[in-house]
């Protein structure tokens, strides 16, 4: 019988351990739960629920180099701002895919409405890219 993870526990161990490997900068899943004695998957969760619970308090960032917890604004802020990116990446790909078929389903035979959905939907997700694309071509701007 698998032993019940305490996951308060987990995501404190893990984040506790990268603090005190930030130094050596990122690192991965796997070195961080041979640390720990866990498995790759459970750090994995853990950084996922740290992120969800504490995202604007805790400073990690991640990339296909590994996790990093760091202090500096602006690795944090691109970090934050790329996130975002992606997530609305997501929605997009999600709405010209499966999303806008599904809402046309549900509306059923109204053009004029589907029309006025998709529109406003668009709108939004184009709106959302370029707020973040401006956001950092001014920040870019001012520091550099």
């Amino acid at each position: 019988m698998a032993r019940r993870v305490d996951w308060d526990s987990l995501c404190q161990e893990v984040y506790r351990t990268l603090l005190r490997v930030a130094h050596l900068g990122p690192v991965r899943r796997v070195e961080v739960a041979q640390v720990i004695g866990c498995s790759p998957r459970q750090v994995g969760i853990a950084v996922a629920m740290l992120r969800q619970n504490y995202a604007l308090i805790i400073p990690l960032t991640s990339s296909p180099k590994g996790y990093l917890t760091t202090f500096d604004h602006e690795t944090l802020l691109h970090f934050r701002v790329w996130r975002a990116g992606n997530a609305n990446t997501s929605l997009i790909r999600w709405w010209r895919g499966v999303g806008r078929a599904e809402v046309q389903e549900r509306v059923g035979s109204d053009p004029i409405l589907m029309a006025e959905i998709n529109v406003r939907v668009e709108l939004l997700l184009t709106e959302t890219q370029s707020l973040l694309n401006g956001f950092l071509e001014a920040h870019d701007n001012v520091v550099g």
